[in-house]
């Protein structure tokens, strides 16, 4: 829950950017206050950058406006951001959208921007290890080579349970039951 000074800076920071005066819009700011105070704190500084990049004029509906720009805050940049707590070990819920974001961290500025990145959305170990994996097939020819193997041969594993049991299935006649075949 954020606290109403906290609030009225990050309203007075949208005032500012699209040139409006306070005074006309703070009491509907105000108002708003009681709808919008669930959001989390965190959420409010990164919100104002997309605030400025979503709206084209100041909002006639202030709390709608503001609740949608904390949805897209919280579907994208903060679904780590401690709104959700993921298991630390394998939780599948965690984002492919922010795995792919860490395989980019991690190939662009290295593992220590990585392991940041990881602790701040709350990354489960098993995701971080999935990254790191993806990240050396990528750059080692003979980890690709491995992997492409043991795909290769767990395909053909796979297709001999397969087989018996296809032929075992029973084949659908060509007509249909109740009819007499010529």
């Amino acid at each position: 829950m954020i606290a109403r000074d906290e609030y009225q800076k990050f309203s007075a920071k949208l005032i500012d950017l699209f040139d409006l005066d306070w005074d006309k819009y703070s009491g509907r700011i105000e108002a708003a206050y009681d709808f919008l105070k669930h959001i989390p704190p965190q959420a409010f500084e990164p919100m104002v950058k997309l605030a400025v990049d979503q709206w084209d004029s100041w909002p006639r509906n202030w709390s709608k406006a503001v609740k949608n720009i904390y949805e897209v805050w919280r579907s994208d940049a903060g679904r780590g951001g401690g709104l959700i707590q993921y298991d630390k070990i394998e939780d599948h819920r965690y984002p492919i959208e922010l795995m792919q974001k860490a395989l980019t961290i991690y190939e662009e500025q290295g593992n220590g921007k990585f392991v940041e990145f990881c602790d701040s959305t709350h990354m489960p170990e098993n995701d971080r290890d999935r990254v790191r994996f993806k990240h050396e097939v990528r750059v080692n020819p003979v980890v690709r080579e491995q992997l492409r193997l043991k795909i290769q041969d767990m395909r053909k594993k796979m297709g001999m349970k397969i087989m018996p049991f296809a032929k075992e299935t029973p084949r659908k006649p060509k007509y249909f039951e109740d009819e007499v075949p010529f």
